[in-house]
């Protein structure tokens, strides 16, 4: 029911193709024209509507016009008694198995065609582009709806983040309570309040002073001991160039009976390191060992929230020797490539890749784990600000180490993240109803598409 026009050599490479040009240039690409050309002897002339079939990317376009054909796989079909439109939207309905960058076609000539009468086929065509109109109108409603509401959030969240007093705040804050479900029915704007929860989290807008909680000051003061105690057995190195001394005027705005410090003054701060050559069986296990090979993408495949529960790879006693050893709970950031992610170890023992750092005497007693976790969410992007390198960003010890980090008096830590946790889980909820109503709405679509087709 079709037939191919040949295109002879009369093909563009796509290095030649122009923004701009006289003729227009179709190609397999997704994108329906891939640019111009001025090379007008080049032409196809079609003898009425075509249908582009990309034989390597299963592209189908409907093409009523002059062109040159771009670079390979593309196939030039012209329907024999068909109504064009019809032949299209046909092709457009089979579900073709992707073959990866191999041919397509013949899987395309080897479907079955459904020929209705000429007249019905028009009569189809002319529904269907009338439902694309409302289709289209209905988007753009969507699109419009959601961007209001994206714009009423960010603005809402504004007035937060920017509050001079706490009646401000609270006034604000109270504001989003009121209108929770209907602020945050999108996983765009739910998104946003995550940020927003963690930004005024560690800037001490969320649970009040309680004045019987020891000073930051003191905490402080005794973390620094803690610290050079750590010195003094062994278990960490002085530092050749210690840590810049907390800020007067800290990176965030926080209350007044917190203090502002340099991170490195209270927590000790190691870079991993990864066994050479790479792959070497004296270092590298090909079965499970007690040394789990801790690697940027093990974060994708087996991190759970903050935790870390598995690796793809292990080391051997000896490749263990060669790298960095760290003990289950041990705090863990990305520093190259993947910037400021934190992970949490949840294996016994792991060995850590150059890519990470690590805190291995991260002490509870004066920074809450989940506390120093929510910081880093925040403090991600300006890691990745300061990030230095041109093939590839890396953030040394150095400048984490002088990260500005807000420090509250430890209880208070504990009810800043037990009070997170509780607005974190509150988000989890809204973000599986708003997935589980998604999921409903498009099988109740499909359900609606296969009665009609019925």
């Amino acid at each position: 029911i079709f037939y191919p026009i040949a295109q002879g050599k009369n093909k563009i490479k796509t290095k030649d193709i122009l923004e701009s040009g006289k003729v227009p240039v179709v190609d397999q690409g997704q994108s329906f024209i891939a640019g111009y050309t001025d090379e007008e002897y080049k032409t196809i002339k079609i003898p009425g509507p075509v249908i582009i079939f990309g034989d390597h990317t299963r592209a189908i376009k409907y093409v009523d016009f002059d062109f040159v054909v771009g670079a390979d796989g593309v196939k030039i079909l012209q329907p024999i008694g068909i109504f064009e439109k019809y032949f299209y939207l046909v092709l457009r309905s089979y579900d073709l198995k992707s073959r990866g960058y191999s041919r397509h076609y013949k899987i395309l000539t080897s479907q079955y065609f459904p020929i209705a009468p000429l007249e019905e086929q028009k009569r189809i065509v002319a529904k269907v582009d009338q439902l694309m109109v409302l289709c289209d109108q209905l988007e753009n409603q969507q699109k419009q709806k959601a961007k209001t509401h994206v714009a009423i959030n960010n603005a809402v969240l504004d007035k937060l983040l920017t509050s001079q007093t706490p009646e401000e705040f609270n006034q604000h804050w109270q504001r989003i309570a009121n209108n929770f479900r209907h602020l945050y029915y999108n996983l765009e704007n739910l998104t946003k309040l995550r940020t927003g929860i963690t930004q005024l989290a560690i800037q001490g807008k969320f649970v009040p002073r309680d004045p019987k909680d020891k000073s930051a000051n003191y905490l402080l003061e005794n973390a620094k001991k803690y610290k050079q105690s750590l010195i003094d057995c062994g278990k960490i190195r002085r530092e050749k160039k210690e840590p810049e001394e907390g800020s007067d005027t800290p990176y965030f705005n926080i209350p007044a009976h917190w203090a502002s410090v340099r991170l490195g003054e209270i927590i000790p701060v190691i870079r991993g390191a990864s066994p050479r050559p790479k792959g070497d069986p004296k270092y590298f296990s090909t079965f499970r060992t007690p040394y789990h090979w801790i690697k940027i993408s093990d974060i994708r495949k087996y991190s759970n929230g903050w935790i870390l529960n598995d690796t793809d790879e292990f080391l051997t006693e000896e490749g263990a020797k060669k790298s960095v050893i760290v003990e289950k709970g041990t705090f863990l950031l990305t520093n190259s490539a993947t910037i400021g992610v934190p992970i949490v170890v949840g294996m016994e023992k792991g060995c850590i890749h150059d890519g990470y750092l690590a805190f291995p005497y991260l002490n509870a007693d004066y920074v809450n784990p989940k506390f120093l976790y929510y910081f880093f969410q925040v403090f991600q992007e300006e890691f990745k600000r300061r990030a230095y390198g041109m093939a590839q960003l890396n953030l040394n010890t150095g400048i984490v180490k002088n990260a500005e980090f807000p420090l509250p008096p430890i209880e208070e830590q504990k009810r800043i993240v037990a009070k997170v946790d509780q607005l974190m889980a509150l988000c989890d909820q809204l973000e599986s109803q708003i997935k589980k109503a998604q999921s409903t709405q498009q099988k109740l679509t499909e359900a609606t598409v296969k009665s009609l087709a019925a």
